[in-house]
């Protein structure tokens, strides 16, 4: 599909097809304009074989954003895919151009964007479980795309929800719990609805004891639905459409799961869950505490094992709590320091991230980037919770630099980094940089090899 433009001065020297004729030509609405496969092949919506409508997919959907960003922001040569769905996944800048365009877009040619939206969609629940390379397509467009666009997706809660509890693959029911999650809490679902869902889902993930077969796939997917529905819910400002006990009552049932399950799919699932309901704050730091200090050592012990999502959820843990709880949140930001120790690049830099999130909240960039519904990006729902923060950590781990411990200097050079990357922006870092400098300075002669390119940055 790739056409050479000679003479072309613009950064890239290929054309792409227009997306919403790609679109039409890909995925008709109607069968009589669809190529016809042979009657032995298992065609996705009547279209094409699950083989080909991947790539179809996977094509459409670059193409849609190349030309949202006007092909300019990647250059297209043998990792140009990759490239742009980096650019997409971490610059706000990008993705807000994106935001843009399919909003003017919506606006004129509705029609052509709501299918691909359904198309989307099936890449997400074909056979149960979706389709490799492309089962992420429709939760990962809705943060950018008008909610006009998939609105309708309200209307296949039911089947959604089968997938999310016993589709047969895990991977499969990380993508339908999410969007289970991102459907199950929009305006046009009726309360009544929403609170029968939710006692379903909690019934579910109670099954501790029940970690194998389909019974398992509805723990796990119970548990995962539960994080994404409770999150959106607050996001939205619809979390009061549940009775207060409920909530709780999911709450501990995510607790719970974290601290006494064995089974390593559903572990995953628990720490994934308790990382977004602390990301947006579902209930107060106040709440946790009598489990405070078993959720911190459960963390810790999975963290110490390499567990990158678990040193995270220390980080998000942080954000439920308001400034007046400082003893926790040092207690919480020396544990991050402590993970030096496993001298694993890796936890490193999850450690990093994590410490730029309990620094800044919802400042940071990685706290932002978790709203994956377009029209919300916007909205903070702990602002103001954690403001003296992120000057205090600067302050401590900018000091830190000066150390000699090897594998703390390894640490703190990555640390430094993730501040910059995921708060840079604020006048707290900015005010900083002269101090960084003269800190990676000091990195520049050391003898360990990964220090000296990181220490460059600045």
């Amino acid at each position: 599909m790739e056409i050479s433009v000679p003479g072309d001065e613009g950064p890239n020297k290929y054309a792409f097809p227009i997306f919403s004729e790609l679109i039409g030509h890909f995925f008709p609405h109607s069968q009589k304009n669809a190529t016809t496969w042979t009657a032995q092949e298992s065609l996705v919506a009547g279209l094409m074989p699950p083989e080909v409508f991947t790539t179809a997919v996977s094509f459409c959907r670059r193409v849609g954003l190349m030309e949202a960003l006007s092909n300019e922001y990647v250059v297209v040569d043998e990792d140009w895919e990759r490239k742009l769905d980096a650019a997409v996944e971490r610059d706000e800048g990008v993705r807000n151009k994106i935001r843009t365009y399919f909003s003017k877009l919506e606006e004129e040619n509705s029609c052509m964007l709501s299918r691909f939206m359904e198309v989307a969609w099936l890449g997400m629940v074909w056979d149960g479980s979706g389709l490799d390379g492309v089962r992420d397509v429709w939760v990962d467009l809705v943060g950018v795309v008008p909610e006009r666009s998939w609105k309708n997706s309200v209307q296949k809660l039911e089947s959604l929800k089968k997938a999310a509890l016993i589709g047969t693959k895990s991977e499969g029911r990380v993508v339908t719990s999410r969007a289970l999650g991102i459907v199950g809490s929009h305006e046009s679902l009726e309360e009544s609805l929403l609170v029968s869902m939710t006692e379903e889902l909690v019934a579910c993930a109670q099954g501790l004891d029940k970690t194998f077969g389909a019974e398992g796939g509805k723990v796990h997917g119970g548990i995962l639905t539960l994080g994404f529905l409770l999150s959106r819910l607050k996001l939205r400002g619809r979390l009061n459409s549940l009775p207060k006990e409920l909530v709780h009552k999911s709450v501990d049932v995510i607790v719970n799961a974290l601290l006494e399950t064995k089974d390593q799919t559903i572990l995953d699932a628990a720490v994934r869950s308790f990382s977004e309901i602390s990301i947006f704050a579902v209930v107060h730091g106040d709440y946790f505490q009598n489990t405070y200090t078993r959720i911190l050592d459960r963390l810790t012990e999975l963290g110490k094992k390499g567990k990158e999502k678990a040193v995270l959820a220390i980080g998000h843990f942080a954000v439920v709590f308001p400034s007046s709880h400082k003893p926790i949140v040092d207690e919480l930001l020396q544990a991050l320091f402590a993970f030096h120790e496993n001298r694993q690049v890796e936890v490193n830099f999850a450690a990093g991230e994590a410490i730029a999130c309990l620094a800044g909240g919802w400042q940071s960039k990685s706290v932002r980037g978790k709203v994956d519904i377009a029209g919300y990006e916007n909205t903070k729902p702990t602002e103001g919770q954690a403001e003296e923060r992120l000057g205090e950590v600067l302050k401590t781990v900018v000091g830190m630099m000066s150390d000699t411990k090897p594998s703390l200097r390894k640490a703190v050079c990555v640390w430094v980094l993730c501040l910059l990357e995921y708060c840079g922006e604020e006048q707290q870092v900015k005010s900083r940089l002269g101090e960084m400098q003269k800190g990676f300075r000091g990195y520049l002669v050391d003898r360990d090899g990964m220090l000296v390119p990181f220490s460059q940055v600045l």
